[in-house]
């Protein structure tokens, strides 16, 4: 039996095809030369394509020699290990073809040696780690379960180092062939969980274990034809698009691009479209579209078919992918369904449950840009400023009314506050106060980076917050050129994402921070597409903060537990939630939007100041005269005059008993009559 599993963790281990890159790094004194270490991996490169065996044999030995000659002559050097990493693929791969205790000891004397390198160089050292460890479990014939104990604990070695995704994919392969169904499930879970934007665990997921569908964060930085570089998801946080791959050597490409346009016909303005040709036309397919009559946005894609972008969310075409507000997509298989969904999967729909609502995309806009940071209507500051600051603040809608407006009469208020802020620093250029306009003018400027997606706009943000923070300010002034270069940066990818956010608390007095940060950096953590550092935030924000009326806008979206459902997550159809349910989440709408697991909510209710429609005034809960009361919150229509909406059937007929909103509120005079 121990015979039959060492096979098998060796078929796994020898034949998985997972390869990891070899990390570059600045040559550096001591160091073994850059163009020796480049030589010995185009030496191994084309050792495998020698035109026997024999041959192939001899040019991997003169591998292992070269590198040995390296390691001999600089033994301390610290890039010695990508070396090591060269010598250990070359002999695994000749132990795979000449099976020698020779060749087998030699293996395991590398293995020792390359085990030795630090968490920074995790992904080299793992195949060596996990080879050691076979040995040490066949040295005491170690059963399935001893096995299991110890690839369990091998992943936890493995967590939070460049060695972590790597170590997944090994695992995902060997835990079946140990009988250990749960540490694979839950190694699946874990690939969803932290490696839901790995292009490498993606494309693994998808061709070795053969997944049916995959909840994945599109990811990339593309050019357009002008040069302008779209980072995904960051650019369009808070708009859903359809990324659409295609080719026009494909027969009848241009009916696909058309049915697959249908969509903007259908919902006007709510998805933007992104084209990547698959051809490597000079102008990325631009002018095929426009004759086409699309209105894309064409988008370079270098290598085409075997690009990584097309091998991971492509794989066939012509093929639309929706990415939603979060810039989460489900891919789904590249052949069948399978049983009961006649066969082929159809490349141009998808479930109208994935259409997300308007105003609820204006809300999450409102957020990524961050117009909470600028609700604050004080104008206890200077004088002159007081008016202009009037006239600006109206271009900032507070919420929820603010979700209510479409995207051109957001986008317009943006341009105009721009325009307003401008002038006023122009006209009021020594006054003190003037951070309180161009923290305005940031926002303002964040706003048209969303809502148009056109990162000049984010560049100019980022120079009025850095002149601002280059001057003196009180702390409160700080706030949102902080959030504005945290943004950026977040953008850009430079440093690691939780001490960015770390750094961004701390900046305004950490533990002790105002509510308003706190809020800010829960935001800055769905940028960063890190649940786990949401929902710290999340929970600092709802413990210490709720009663601050500064962020309240933030507030509500943190509690709605719809929101919460769809957080970081793909939107899924009845049928699809099997998908969900695989990984342990809780996947009814119902279930979750009535306990999810969440603490319930337990706090008062704050204090509400409403009109009554004679004139008068209901404070709440002050004026409830120790009564139960329920607050029935609907929306009028917009015609003062006008009834209330009627839910229409399936033939457009009003329908009789299916009616919720006049059910509720019968309800609710029946209560209120008790």
């Amino acid at each position: 039996m121990t015979a039959l599993i060492t096979r098998i963790f060796l078929a796994a281990f020898l034949f998985a095809g997972i390869f990891v890159g070899v990390v570059k790094s600045q040559e550096a004194a001591g160091d073994i030369s850059e163009s020796e270490i480049v030589s010995l991996k185009k030496e191994l490169a084309e050792a495998a394509d020698a035109s026997s065996s024999t041959r192939m044999r001899r040019a991997y030995k003169s591998v292992v020699r070269d590198g040995e000659k390296l390691l001999k002559s600089s033994p301390a050097a610290p890039n010695r290990y990508r070396v090591l990493d060269i010598v250990f693929q070359s002999q695994k791969r000749l132990l795979a073809q000449e099976k020698s205790d020779e060749n087998r000891d030699a293996l395991l004397e590398t293995c020792a040696k390359l085990a030795e390198a630090p968490d920074e160089l995790a992904d080299l050292r793992l195949e060596a780690d996990m080879l050691l460890s076979e040995q040490r479990l066949s040295a005491k014939n170690a059963d399935v379960k001893e096995r299991a104990v110890a690839l369990a604990e091998l992943i936890e070695r493995y967590r939070g180092t460049p060695g972590e995704a790597k170590s997944l994919m090994f695992a995902s392969q060997i835990a079946p062939k140990l009988e250990a169904f749960d540490l694979e499930m839950q190694i699946l879970r874990t690939m969803q969980d932290r490696f839901s934007d790995h292009h490498g665990v993606i494309e693994f997921r998808r061709k070795s274990l053969a997944a049916g569908r995959i909840e994945a964060l599109f990811r990339g930085t593309f050019k357009r034809m002008d040069g302008t570089s779209l980072c995904f998801p960051v650019d369009r946080l808070g708009h859903p698009c359809l990324m659409v791959f295609w080719s026009k050597r494909t027969e009848g490409f241009d009916v696909a691009l058309k049915k697959i346009n249908e969509y903007q016909d259908e919902h006007p303005g709510r998805f933007d479209y992104y084209s990547f040709n698959l051809d490597g036309l000079p102008d990325a397919g631009e002018a095929t579209l426009r004759d086409l009559g699309l209105n894309w946005t064409a988008l370079q894609l270098p290598g085409g078919r075997n690009s990584q972008t097309f091998r991971t969310y492509g794989r066939r075409e012509p093929v639309s992918i929706l990415v939603n507000a979060y810039g989460y997509t489900l891919l789904t298989p590249t052949e069948n369904y399978g049983r009961g969904h006649d066969g082929k999967v159809n490349p141009y729909r998808f479930d109208d449950v994935r259409i997300t609502s308007g105003r609820y995309l204006a809300q999450l806009q409102s957020l990524f840009i961050g117009d909470f940071l600028v609700a604050d209507t004080d104008d206890s500051g200077s004088e002159q400023l007081k008016a202009p600051l009037r006239v600006i603040q109206e271009r900032f809608v507070p919420g929820p009314l603010r979700y209510r407006l479409t995207g051109e009469e957001a986008l317009a208020n943006y341009q105009k506050a721009v325009q307003l802020c401008g002038e006023a620093i122009v006209k009021f250029s020594d006054d003190p106060e003037l951070w309180r306009i161009r923290n305005r003018k940031i926002i303002a400027l964040l706003g048209m980076w969303k809502m148009t997606g056109e990162p000049k706009y984010l560049e100019q943000a980022v120079q009025v917050a850095r002149d601002l923070l280059a001057s003196s300010l009180p702390e409160r002034a700080k706030v949102v050129p902080r959030f504005c270069m945290a943004k950026a940066a977040l953008r850009s990818g430079r440093g690691d994402v939780k001490s960015t956010l770390s750094k961004f608390v701390e900046a305004a007095g950490g533990a002790d921070a105002a509510g308003v940060v706190v809020a800010a950096a829960a935001i800055l953590a769905l940028d960063a597409n890190s649940r786990e550092l949401h929902d710290h935030y999340r929970g600092i924000v709802l413990e210490k903060h709720t009663e601050d009326p500064a962020i309240w806008p933030v507030t509500a979206f943190l509690r709605d537990r719809f929101h919460t459902l769809d957080l970081l997550k793909v939107k899924l159809s009845r049928p699809e939630r099997r998908v969900r349910a695989r990984y342990g989440d809780i996947v009814s709408p119902r279930a979750h939007a009535v306990n999810h697991g969440l603490d319930p909510m337990t706090r008062r209710l704050p204090d509400i100041a409403l009109k009554t429609l004679d004139g008068g005034t209901l404070n709440l809960p002050k004026n409830t005269k120790g009564k139960l009361t329920l607050l029935l919150f609907v929306e009028p229509p917009a015609d003062p005059g006008a009834d209330f909406p009627v839910r229409l059937d399936a033939k457009g007929q009003p329908t009789k008993n299916d009616d919720p909103l006049r059910n509720v509120m019968d309800y609710a005079f029946e209560f209120a009559e008790r």
